[in-house]
């Protein structure tokens, strides 16, 4: 058993639960993070 557990994010949690609005917000908030990410760096 090797296998690595994926960590449970918001992400996966939201998915998971079919909480497909949830699921949008949060990948609009990680698009929003990486464009900050390449601004500032």
């Amino acid at each position: 058993k090797s296998r690595a557990i994926p960590q449970l994010t918001p992400l996966h949690i939201a998915s998971a639960s079919g909480n497909l609005d949830m699921v949008a917000m949060l990948l609009r908030n990680a698009e929003v993070n990486k464009l900050d990410q390449v601004r500032w760096n």
